[in-house]
Formats: C-alpha cells, sequence, structure tokens
C-alpha cells in the first residue's frame, strides 16, 4: 500500500514536470533507457513506441515529448521478448491506453513473456509486409525471422525489423539482429539505403556485419546502451566498421534522448 502510494506521488511530480517542461515535437526519439532499447516515433498526436528498456525509465523519458494529457499510444512494437526490451512496456500498459501491440509470437521459454502473452491487451502477430501510416510517414515491418530464431535458437535474431520514412530520413530500427538475421534481409531484397540506422544488439560485435553495411550505408547509426554496462556494449570491432565507412556513431549512454525529425 505505501509503495503504491509512493509510485502515485512520484507519477503526480511527474505530471506536474511535464506540464512546465514539456517539449512535445514531432520526430524520433532514441530514448536512454539504460541497457535497453526505446524507440518513439511521434507526429502531431499519433505516437509509436518500439520497445520499452528494462525498467519505469521509459515512462520519464516519454513525458519529455508527448503532448500534456496525451495518454494513449496507437502503435507498441515488441521487437522481442528480451528483457531489456519488454519489461518497461508493462509500466506503459498500465499507464496508457494503446491501440495495437505487435510482437513475434516465438516459441520462447520465460516468466516475463509468458507473462505478456497472458496481458488482456490488443495484441496481434506482426507480418512482413505490413505497412503503417502516421499522416503521411510510413514504416514497414521488413522482417518477422521465425525461421531463422528455429534454426539458431537465439532470441536476438527473432526481432522485428522496421523501416520508417518521415520525408526527411529513412530510418532501419533492427531491434536485436545479429548478423544471420541481417543475412536474411539480404537475401529477401527489402534492404536499401538508408539515412540513419538503429544499429542492431546495442552496436554488438555480432551485428551490423561488412555485407549488411555495404549495402544500407546509413549516413547515422545510433547506439541503445547502458554506461559501463557488464556486455561491454558497444564493442570496438562494430564502431571500427562504422567509422571506417564514415558514418557518424551517436549514443544513448553518452548523449542522452537522441531526436531526429
Amino acid at each position: 500500500m505505501i509503495k503504491k502510494y509512493l509510485l502515485d506521488i512520484f507519477f503526480w511530480i511527474l505530471a506536474v514536470f511535464t506540464l512546465l517542461f514539456n517539449n512535445s515535437k514531432d520526430g524520433v526519439f532514441f530514448l536512454d533507457v539504460g541497457q535497453g532499447d526505446a524507440v518513439l516515433i511521434q507526429k502531431n498526436d499519433v505516437q509509436i513506441l518500439i520497445d520499452g528498456g528494462e525498467d519505469n525509465s521509459v515512462l520519464y523519458q516519454m513525458g519529455k515529448y508527448m503532448p500534456f494529457g496525451d495518454m494513449k499510444i496507437e502503435l507498441v512494437v515488441l521487437t522481442h521478448p528480451h528483457s531489456d526490451h519488454l519489461n518497461g512496456l508493462f509500466y506503459i500498459f498500465e499507464r496508457y491506453e494503446i491501440e495495437e501491440v505487435w510482437y513475434n509470437d516465438i516459441d520462447y521459454k520465460s516468466e516475463i513473456y509468458e507473462y505478456f502473452l497472458e496481458l488482456d491487451i490488443p495484441r496481434e502477430e506482426a507480418k512482413e509486409g505490413t505497412i503503417y501510416y502516421i499522416d503521411t510517414w510510413r514504416m514497414e515491418v521488413l522482417s518477422v525471422p521465425d525461421e531463422i530464431y528455429e534454426k539458431d535458437s537465439n532470441v536476438n535474431n527473432s526481432s522485428i525489423a522496421l523501416q520508417l520514412n518521415t520525408g526527411n530520413n529513412t530510418f532501419l530500427f533492427m531491434g536485436d539482429a545479429e548478423t544471420e538475421e541481417e543475412e536474411y534481409l539480404i537475401q529477401e531484397s527489402v534492404l536499401e539505403d538508408i539515412d540513419i540506422l538503429k544499429a542492431g544488439h546495442h552496436c554488438s560485435r555480432t551485428a551490423s556485419s561488412d555485407n549488411f553495411l555495404n549495402i544500407v550505408k546509413p549516413q547515422i547509426a545510433i547506439c541503445s546502451y547502458g554506461k559501463d554496462n557488464k556486455f561491454g556494449h558497444p564493442h570496438r570491432e562494430t564502431l571500427d566498421k562504422l567509422k571506417a565507412r564514415n558514418i557518424r556513431i551517436h549514443s544513448t549512454a553518452e548523449e542522452g534522448n537522441i531526436w531526429v525529425l
């Protein structure tokens, strides 16, 4: 009871802070949620949230940009069910009205994933080729790779890959996809030149292969990770590949939230 009371006070203070300092604007926000992923896509009063990080940090970070009083998120995408992408979404589901939740319905034994599957939310399995519009912005599901996951049992390679075109920039969101999923996308011939890459697996050495980077040719790569994390992300090998191609590197650990229109 005390814990719930303190939590209510926290969110009341957060609401006041948001009202005073809210910076609502259109764009793509790579949110600083520590060692995890969370991306907010916002145009006018419509939002897409891709992943939610490990804890409730996503609530505070989103509150900086969403219009005050807007308690609805039109689309939530869970790229894959690792806790650093899923846990924060439970706080989102408690606090916001959700119109749709997309996920990859894989066979994965995890208490938090099983809990997610039991929730009464408008959940549906993502499908490759599905297109979602926010006004003139166009987001497409490029990959829902069940076959790769079944072959290697690597949950990272079950990540939903998404491409967004805002007119100003083309974004590619790779979740935690590793080189095997990158090769799948190459074989499917769905990749093209992009502007901003949300690099797979926190800029780990297991993602962002030479072949992949040579095809997508991003100008900017976003590395989402927590400072001094136990995994050693980002890995030097990946950073060197990006630098060798003159790709500008930005990280949530060093810069906090990153906004791109």
